[in-house]
């Protein structure tokens, strides 16, 4: 029975991640503004994404700002990073910026705050059942990821023009056949926040659109000197 037991556990745990990422996932919706803004100089900061996602740091349940993380010797790149610049990149270069010509300022974009949690009570129904629960595409683990995006838009002169926020939540399992693995699982849900989070910055920034506009491309008339 033991052995039974052991085995089935073992099969959870290695094929616990049927699932897996798509092409298509990585992507974003083209939907542009009506008025899109002048060519920007785009800067994503990925201090505060590392904070959040660096693989080299480690906790067992909860990972935020405060938080007391565990050093480990693992080096592994962490796609969530990527995949976050990425998308944000994406999102302001095709639906909220006209990306040629001149550029008439900046837009930066950092996370402000953000959260990961897991669920460890799903494992336990998993236990107690010896493992069929996990068998029956029941959630091993869930992932809970919160995060506070901040956008500003500043003009040639380095002039705060505007600050955008939004606070975007999401959530992922980690089961057999209609879940991912824990680290897709961790991705996917990184994915999906920063995407609606970015969706919602887009439609905050298409109210201000005409009125930023004018302010990005307004060149003050130099005064001639008569002689």
């Amino acid at each position: 029975m033991k052995k039974i037991y052991l085995s089935v556990l073992f099969t959870c745990f290695c094929f616990a991640g049927c699932k897996s990422i798509s092409f298509n996932e990585l992507m974003i919706e083209q939907h542009p503004n009506k008025v899109l803004l002048p060519a920007l100089d785009i800067q994503v900061s990925r201090e505060n994404m590392k904070g959040i996602y660096s693989s080299s740091l480690r906790k067992t349940h909860r990972e935020d700002f405060s938080g007391a993380y565990t050093k480990t010797t693992s080096n592994q790149r962490d796609n969530r990073i990527i995949d976050s610049v990425n998308i944000i990149t994406k999102e302001i270069e095709e639906n909220i910026i006209n990306p040629y010509g001149e550029k008439r300022g900046k837009i930066q974009v950092k996370f402000t705050n953000a959260t990961i949690s897991y669920c460890k009570y799903c494992r336990y129904l998993s236990l107690f059942s010896f493992g069929f629960y996990s068998l029956l595409s029941g959630p091993y683990n869930r992932v809970d990821f919160t995060v506070e995006l901040q956008v500003d838009i500043l003009n040639k002169k380095n002039e705060l023009l505007k600050r955008y926020f939004s606070v975007k939540q999401g959530q992922e399992i980690q089961a057999l056949f209609r879940g991912y693995s824990l680290e897709d699982a961790k991705r996917k849900v990184a994915l999906t926040v920063v995407k609606n989070a970015m969706q919602d910055i887009r439609l905050q920034i298409s109210k201000d659109a005409v009125s930023l506009k004018k302010q990005l491309l307004f060149t003050p008339k130099k005064i001639k000197n008569k002689k």
